[in-house]
């Protein structure tokens, strides 16, 4: 196949490992064989990130092309900004939703969507929730039997949520509402976000930061924030802690986050390398879920070796990472048997793996920038200023809509002294940490339990159909 990116912005292939790099109108090759192998690029295609010029007759590229010609004849003639129509009519016994994006997942992606579905069934919504992803199942019998009843089919769809990155957006719209909930980590965004919220009634999106960043930008008016629930009765404090084999030091710091330059895992690993040595009772555990393919394994290994090759030290303290997966049942033990959560960030939409550390009563250490700062400041957790913002060079997310937009370099001395002075100050005094965090607990129980988040959906929902 020939084609083209469209996309504006570089593509990686993960599973195929290629970068296809946005060059107007130039013209690639593919073969058959590649597209069998990578999902990444039959959804490119589908999505409309990668436009084919020249289909040969293998069997995967026919399948494409009947799959692009159904929908561009499903696709609709105007956008929804165009023609909202009124649905003031009083709201009926039970209305019908359906959430696409992740779903069988341990992502943080898969998380906010299926814990989106319970609040939406107590609002009296009958909820379908539709995969959009790749992910193969990862969730336990207990989880899937969870959201069962969500995994039906629903008719008429009053309310249709895309919850996704909005590159992955498609046109067809399968409900009366039409809403685009997404999250933004960097600090500007591609200019294509603006056309794609066209084909939406509203935006929702995770956290204060998202919507500054869009309406700052003139990407989009009125962004309505939508913050996830954190359960306060599955992540708490006094859950018998988890015993790990072999065992950690007497002091845990603990980091969960799939493996991401945008982590900050550099600068976590370089901080914890030249602030501690073998002498100090002190492990960092990294939990990296879902990363323990051999190819992902074989790259994060490499990664943490570079990092210390350029550490000028002998004496290098504990490190320990955690790559399988683990049900979300067992978390608050993992966490309950650590001291303190640590992440220095490039960009967050929220930071969910911090607020769930937090209730299980874990100081929280991370950068005082984006999607954190609607829970976390100075009197609650343990910040660190960031440093200079530049944009990011094209591959070094492996995320293509990342590729030169702006983060936090976070490399500077004084950055990286900084979270070093904060690793420190917790591991010497863990009892005056804990008292801070009992503050930040106050606030993630009172505003972003189940109920203070349900009510403010039931809010934006009444606005909707109630008039």
């Amino acid at each position: 196949m020939k084609y083209k990116n469209v996309s504006k912005n570089t593509i990686f292939l993960g599973d195929i490992n290629i970068h296809v790099p946005y060059e107007d109108g130039e013209i690639r090759e593919i073969t058959p064989n590649q597209i069998l192998k990578s999902n990444a690029f039959q959804m490119s295609v589908i999505q409309g990130l990668i436009e084919p010029v020249e289909y040969g007759d293998s069997n995967i590229e026919l399948f494409l092309k009947r799959k692009i010609d159904k929908k561009r004849s499903q696709s609709p003639k105007n956008n929804l900004s165009n023609k909202d129509e009124d649905h003031s009519q009083e709201p009926s016994e039970e209305r019908t939703a359906m959430i696409r994006g992740h779903v069988f997942d341990q992502t943080g992606y898969g998380k906010v969507n299926r814990n989106l579905a319970k609040i939406l069934s107590g609002l009296n919504y009958k909820v379908c929730l539709d995969s959009t992803s790749t992910f193969r199942h990862q969730l336990t019998k207990e989880e899937l039997e969870e959201i069962k009843e969500f995994t039906l089919g629903v008719k008429n769809v009053d309310l249709q949520i895309d919850s996704i990155i909005p590159t992955f957006s498609e046109s067809r719209s399968f409900g009366k509402k039409r809403i685009i909930y997404t999250t933004i980590e960097a600090k500007t965004v591609p200019d294509n976000f603006g056309d794609l919220f066209k084909n939406y009634h509203d935006v929702w999106v995770t956290s204060n930061f998202c919507k500054e960043v869009l309406e700052e930008q003139k990407i989009v008016s009125n962004v309505k924030v939508v913050h996830p629930f954190i359960d306060s009765n599955l992540y708490k404090e006094g859950v018998e802690s988890y015993t790990f084999d072999p065992p950690l030091k007497k002091f845990v710091f603990i980091s969960v986050f799939g493996w991401s330059y945008r982590k900050g895992y550099d600068a976590l690993l370089k901080a914890y390398f030249e602030e501690f040595s073998s002498r100090d009772d002190v492990s960092l555990l990294i939990v990296s879920k879902y990363q323990n393919s051999p190819e992902r394994s074989e790259i994060i290994k490499n990664d943490i070796q570079g990092i210390i090759e350029k550490i000028d030290k002998k004496e290098l303290p504990h490190i320990a990472r955690y790559s399988k997966l683990i049900p979300e049942n067992m978390m608050p033990s993992i966490y309950n048997a650590c001291d303190c959560f640590v992440l220095p960030s490039r960009g967050e939409g929220f930071c969910l793996p911090g607020a769930e550390a937090s209730l299980c009563g874990l100081p929280c250490i991370t950068t005082k920038y984006s999607g954190v700062l609607d829970f976390m400041d100075d009197d609650n957790s343990f910040l660190v200023e960031p440093d200079e913002f530049s944009p990011m060079s094209p591959g070094k997310m492996h995320v293509h809509y990342w590729d030169n937009h702006v983060f936090p370099n976070l490399t500077s001395d004084q950055f990286i002294g900084d979270l070093r002075s904060q690793m420190r100050y917790v591991f010497e005094n863990i009892e005056d940490a804990k008292k801070r965090n009992k503050k930040l607990q106050d606030k993630l129980k009172k505003e972003y339990g189940i109920r203070a988040i349900s009510n403010s959906i039931k809010r934006l929902l009444n606005d909707y159909f109630i008039k």
